[in-house]
């Protein structure tokens, strides 16, 4: 009777040992975001979808900014953060910072599973040089991990990050604000 359990248990974990290595062998086979082209002027965005490469036309603030996708212009809320708004301390220097990580640069969207916020902005993380801007501003302490659209799909790398820039007490974490 244990052996037969031991084996069940050894048949299960190799199980998961094989899904577990398929699945990251298909993350590796996956296009770069950065190489996937812009679709067609005619398109819809789709929840899930790749969009890029695409022109930075405008940085709103350290959570917003504007592109140009193709023919397609979309105004794009960066999912997981929520940077100091207009009138709370250090909202001009949040969006300098993005501004920063984007400037010179093409970026390319993938976009969250829910399409669009309240105020129609795409939601989406925002890529460049193969780099998450979004994970970028919580590493360096521009926001916190924000999962009001849920807990989105870096949800370790965006807790860690946020972790890390308390800890170094960086951007709104420091003690002189």
């Amino acid at each position: 009777m244990r052996r037969g359990l031991l084996r069940l248990v050894l048949l299960l974990a190799a199980v998961l040992v094989a899904q577990f290595a398929l699945r990251k062998q298909a993350e590796r086979a996956a296009p770069p975001v950065s190489d996937v082209a812009a679709p067609p002027a005619t398109a819809a965005p789709q929840p899930g979808a790749r969009l890029g490469p695409c022109d930075v036309t405008h940085v709103t603030d350290g959570d917003t900014l504007n592109v140009r996708c193709g023919a397609r212009e979309e105004r794009v809320r960066l999912l997981q953060i929520d940077t100091p708004e207009r009138e709370e301390p250090l909202y001009e220097e949040a969006g300098r910072a993005l501004e920063a990580l984007i400037a010179g640069r093409r970026v390319a969207l993938e976009l969250g599973f829910e399409e669009r916020d309240a105020h129609g902005r795409l939601l989406a993380y925002v890529f460049a040089g193969g780099e998450n801007l979004n994970l970028a501003m919580v590493r360096d302490g521009w926001s916190p991990y924000f999962d009001r659209y849920g807990a989105g799909a870096y949800p370790r790398e965006f807790a860690a990050a946020e972790l890390s820039a308390r800890e170094r007490g960086l951007g709104i974490w420091s003690a002189a604000r």
